[in-house]
Order: C-alpha cells, then sequence, then structure tokens
C-alpha cells in the first residue's frame, strides 16, 4: 500500500513550489517540465473538471438513494461541486501550461461552461433554468484559482555594502 502523501498527490497539483523570478512578474517553476501548447493544456483542466463533476455526482446520487442527503440540500451541494471542479480544472490547466495565468484560466473555466452547456442540450432538451447561477458559480471557481495561484513575493532584505573609512 502507498503512503497517504503519494496517494492525495494527484488531488493536489497546485501545490508546486513557485517564486518570482527577479525583475519578472510571471511563474517560475522550480520543478523542471515541459510546459504543453495552450490548447492542450486546457482542454486538459476541462476534461479534469468534467471528470471531478461526474465523479461528485455519483458520490452525491448514491448518498441521496442512502437518504443520507436531504432534498433541500442539492442545490448547495451541486453549486459546491460547480466551483470545486472549475477551481482544479482551471489550476491544472494553468499550472501545465506555465504562462499567461489570468487567460488560461478564463479559457479553461469558459470552455468548461460550454461543455456543460452542450450536455444540458444534449440530455435535458433544451431546458436551461439554472444556467445563469451555474455560470456564476464556474466565474467564482475560476476567479479563486487565478487568485489563490498567485505567487507570494518574498521580501529581500538587502544589506549595505560596508565601506572602509579612510
Amino acid at each position: 500500500m502507498e503512503p497517504p502523501h503519494r496517494v492525495w498527490r494527484f488531488f493536489f497539483l497546485m501545490q508546486m513550489n513557485m517564486h518570482v523570478v527577479k525583475g519578472e512578474r510571471s511563474m517560475a517553476f522550480t520543478k523542471t517540465s515541459k510546459a504543453l501548447s495552450m490548447p492542450a493544456g486546457i482542454l486538459l483542466g476541462a476534461a479534469i473538471s468534467v471528470l471531478i463533476t461526474l465523479i461528485l455526482s455519483i458520490i452525491t446520487a448514491n448518498f441521496m438513494t442512502k437518504e443520507i442527503i436531504k432534498d433541500e440540500q442539492i442545490g448547495y451541494i451541486v453549486m459546491g461541486i460547480l466551483a470545486v471542479a472549475a477551481f482544479y480544472g482551471c489550476t491544472v490547466s494553468a499550472q501545465t501550461i506555465k504562462r499567461q495565468r489570468l487567460l488560461v484560466c478564463a479559457l479553461g473555466g469558459l470552455s468548461y461552461f460550454a461543455i456543460l452547456l452542450s450536455m444540458t442540450a444534449l440530455f435535458f432538451g433544451g431546458q436551461y433554468s439554472g444556467v445563469g447561477a451555474s455560470m456564476i458559480v464556474i466565474a467564482a471557481g475560476t476567479a479563486a484559482s487565478v487568485i489563490l495561484g498567485i505567487p507570494r513575493r518574498k521580501s529581500v532584505i538587502r544589506m549595505r555594502k560596508k565601506r572602509g573609512y579612510r
């Protein structure tokens, strides 16, 4: 059996050690790996978002059949699922592309919303009853991914050179 930190490593991909390079505002990762192209990274993030949505929806349906969750709580749970899925999907796509975090997260959230909208049109006959609330929650998850993923600047203590008196 693997240790717990190896099992959970997949879910916490955004915990990479980041720092800001002096003179640049872009992200620099201490772990060296190749960055993906923009479309591939965005599609990867959208796929992870949909996968997280499906897994958490199956868990929620299981709890509903066992009557652990009440019917009044379903709306809040679905909004939480959408926010978590958008957050993780945008974070994964931003970390695989490694540049232009705001643009990547915005496109990742938009692609996730487009996938959910197309699933709604396909399976529910075009009844768009909760699309506005879903769009706001996905935008909030995307914004949280952008804000929480910005690395903090480390303050540098500068020492003055000591000059010898003549």
